[in-house]
């Protein structure tokens, strides 16, 4: 099949995106729709992925490893931003339980919620809030970070009462 002159150079556009970084097939699609005017961008993304250039998986399995361990998200969040992407739930639920093991997400939130909790004392002092409200905070900041209920609940116990996490099934 032979290209045309536009097409030659989306798929070069999509080669150098690709090699920076991965992307979702609706991300890409986003992509040279804004540089490439009604060419048949989905054959372009379609070669892309023929070629081992793009995979969904692949950019799910990196996202959620970023995200979980790195940024500290939790996956109700992770999820929202990925199905935003245009990943669908199943690829990325089988891909979380893969990717992410429930003592990592204890970890990383307990990390979280211990340099939080400093924080949260210190103004609970000046502001004269009770444990209470200053206890409803550290829960509001988890939840605003993704994590599933049972996390949000071990872990504010933990850290409110330093006890320990083991047995606490995530």
């Amino acid at each position: 099949m032979k290209l045309t002159e536009t097409q030659q150079a989306a798929q070069k556009y999509l080669v150098w995106l690709l090699s920076k970084r991965e992307y979702s097939k609706k991300q890409l699609a986003e992509k040279l729709k804004t540089r490439f005017p009604d060419e048949n961008l989905s054959a372009m993304v379609d070669w892309a992925e023929e070629q081992g250039y793009v995979s969904d998986k692949r950019f799910t399995e990196c996202y959620v490893r970023d995200k979980a361990l790195i940024s500290g998200w939790g996956k109700q969040k992770i999820g929202f931003q990925i199905f935003q992407k245009g990943i669908d739930r199943e690829l990325f639920e089988s891909v979380y339980e893969d990717v992410v093991e429930p003592t990592e997400v204890l970890q990383v939130a307990r990390q979280q919620a211990t340099d939080k909790w400093k924080v949260l004392q210190k103004r609970a002092q000046q502001k004269q809030w009770s444990f209470w409200d200053t206890k409803q905070k550290l829960t509001a900041f988890l939840a605003g970070r993704g994590y599933d209920f049972d996390v949000i609940k071990a872990v504010t116990e933990a850290v409110c009462k330093e006890e320990d996490l083991d047995g606490v099934n995530v």
